[in-house]
């Protein structure tokens, strides 16, 4: 029994600090991205705003779908008369796959165009870096190789700490809408849904730790 409290202690005793320096990570690798391209950035932000609300809206949209046929039932209507029912609702559910489409594919584009500005930016910052040092400072092997470590990653390394956030706000302002819809209807049902999400959360959180580690 003693095993597992030890293990708990020591999870509580590093916890704090390694999310405080997440969270400078993610700060320094935001700020990095910002400097190499204000327009990427900001799109990114769209981009998640819009695929965060998305699904609620195609929620909504199925619902009225299936009340416009339940309706039509109840009612005895033909199904032309059906069909002219919920045919808007099948259009407007048609549009939102359409822009789920199109912003995955923009998202996309942004990323590209982020990574290429992200790398021109670090491999600029290292050149003017380099021309400032003495010779003696590329005959350390040590510094060297930190040097060649930043060159070949911390493009891609900066952009996927991005990417890993945005992720998560959009999956969070995915969760609060439906969350307070579902308030709305049982408090119980939005306290199932938050529950239900933390597996999945303790699992990829472990899942990346141990993957940092390999990495690293």
């Amino acid at each position: 029994m003693s095993e597992p409290k030890r293990g708990l202690r020591g999870w509580l005793r590093e916890t704090p600090p390694k999310v405080r320096d997440a969270t400078g990570n993610v700060r320094r690798a935001f700020r990095l991205v910002w400097e190499a391209h204000h327009t990427g950035t900001l799109l990114m932000v769209v981009w998640t705003i819009i695929g965060g609300l998305l699904p609620l809206a195609q929620a909504y949209i199925a619902k009225l779908i299936v009340d416009g046929v339940v309706g039509s039932l109840q009612a005895q209507a033909t199904a032309a008369e059906g069909l002219r029912t919920v045919a808007p609702f099948l259009l407007a559910e048609f549009v939102l796959v359409v822009v789920q489409s199109g912003v995955t594919q923009a998202r996309s584009l942004t990323e590209h165009i982020l990574h290429s500005r992200l790398n021109l930016t670090i491999n600029t910052r290292i050149i003017r870096k380099s021309l400032e040092l003495d010779l003696s400072y590329f005959e350390n092997a040590e510094y060297y190789d930190k040097l060649q470590n930043a060159r070949r990653e911390a493009d891609w390394r900066g952009l996927q700490i991005m990417n890993g956030g945005f992720y998560l706000i959009q999956n969070l302002l995915t969760l609060a809408s439906f969350a307070v819809v579902l308030f709305r209807f049982n408090p119980w049902l939005a306290l199932m849904l938050f529950v239900a999400t933390l597996p999945a959360f303790i699992a990829q959180s472990s899942y990346a730790d141990l993957n940092f580690r390999v990495i690293s």
